[in-house]
């Protein structure tokens, strides 16, 4: 029941799009992901798990990190302001206090999400059937890309709306984000040996990835994938895909140096970084404690800058969680190299290790964490990696 409930999740998730204004595209996605992950964080209660819980006490200490932000700037902020109706009517107003309730939420039950996940793989082959519906759902985002390319836009028979309209790409509403949902997605491929998803779906992934426009996408696929080959051995596809990067580089030093700027600052990301990063530094208790989840969000909404996400997820979490909370997910991070040493190393495990890979390329130069779709896909290929770690499920009795 835990495996169909999270099919299920997927192709909600990715899919659902109600648009009514500028990011009414990812709003229906980020409150599914919220549900859909709460749910599968109460699995344990009404399906017995398989496996131990996982032993990251980083994982622990963040937990309890974001937990305290919250306190402070939310929890404290309103239960000091005067207890009238008016004073409680200011509180709901002030955006920068109520701003990281949902994002707070939704970091929780990715975390819970998380440890369900690992907990409920009775048999790996269980991830084999997860990364074939993510494919097939690839396949699905494809077909809308290409077709939108086309003059034909599939959604506009189901639901007529005026927001569809001067739209890049219908199901995401931003060109970017569309190839980052689709660059996670391709590596998987690489795990199957039949043709229609080896070759097939992960051929129209590319199409539709460089019909995006999407540079760091093509980048993040272009290096994972070289990776996964290496890890597979596959010394054809690695000469190949050299020969395509090189011919990459020539093609980019060739140009312009307007045009190189173009690539390389894309949307004007070091400006935007650089004044993130003053602001960040304004006040030192903030530096070490952040400004909250959902923080950015609420410094556009207040007028501060005209951008809703820093385009660096790296970047977004200090300047959120401050140093402690960088430091805390640095340390999850070694904890997680660390049990690489215990992976089992088969042609579909370096799929996830690609898909991996491509995700931490992405959350450099764009914002996946802050997308439900992007973020659910990101906690279900972690929970992959970290289920083949783990010893061989045992169900209890």
């Amino acid at each position: 029941m835990m495996w169909g409930l999270l099919a299920g999740i997927l192709w909600t998730v990715s899919l659902v799009t109600f648009p009514g204004q500028a990011n009414g595209f990812w709003l229906p996605k980020d409150l599914a992901w919220l549900l859909g992950s709460f749910l599968l964080a109460s699995s344990p209660w009404w399906n017995p798990p398989t496996r131990p819980t996982l032993r990251l006490s980083a994982l622990g200490w963040l937990f309890c990190w974001i937990l305290l932000s919250f306190a402070w700037y939310v929890l404290w902020p309103l239960a000091t302001i005067p207890q009238a109706g008016v004073g409680v009517q200011r509180a709901l107003n002030m955006r920068w206090y109520v701003s990281p309730i949902l994002p707070t939420l939704t970091g929780l039950g990715s975390l819970l999400a998380l440890d369900a996940m690992v907990r409920h793989t009775d048999s790996l082959s269980r991830w084999h059937r997860v990364a074939l519906h993510l494919v097939r759902i690839g396949a699905v985002g494809a077909l809308c890309v290409i077709g939108y390319m086309l003059g034909i836009n599939p959604l506009d028979a189901i639901l007529p709306v005026e927001a569809w309209h001067n739209k890049p790409v219908a199901f995401l509403g931003n060109a970017t984000l569309v190839g980052n949902f689709l660059a996670i997605i391709a590596p998987l491929c690489l795990m199957f040996q039949a043709r229609r998803y080896r070759i097939g779906v992960f051929s129209l992934l590319l199409v539709a990835i460089a019909l995006t426009q999407s540079i760091s996408s093509l980048v993040a696929v272009w290096i994972a994938c070289l990776v996964v080959w290496i890890m597979q051995r596959r010394r054809l596809l690695i000469l190949g895909t050299l020969l395509v990067g090189s011919l990459a580089l020539w093609f980019l030093f060739h140009q312009s140096s307007e045009t190189i700027t173009l690539w390389l600052n894309p949307g004007g990301r070091l400006a935007m970084w650089q004044t993130a990063l003053a602001f960040w530094m304004r006040q030192p208790l903030n530096a070490w404690i952040g400004y909250g989840a959902g923080s950015v969000g609420a410094a556009t909404a207040n007028g501060l800058w005209d951008y809703g996400f820093l385009h660096n997820d790296y970047l977004q979490w200090v300047f959120e969680f401050g140093l402690i909370g960088g430091l805390l997910a640095l340390w999850l991070g070694c904890q997680l190299f660390s049990l690489l040493r215990a992976f089992q190393w088969t042609g579909a495990s370096t799929a996830w290790l690609g898909a991996a890979l491509a995700y931490l390329l992405l959350m450099l130069t764009s914002f996946p964490c802050q997308i439900g779709s992007c973020l659910m896909v990101g906690i279900v290929i972690a929970a992959a990696v970290l289920a083949h770690c783990q010893p061989p499920g045992v169900r209890h009795a």
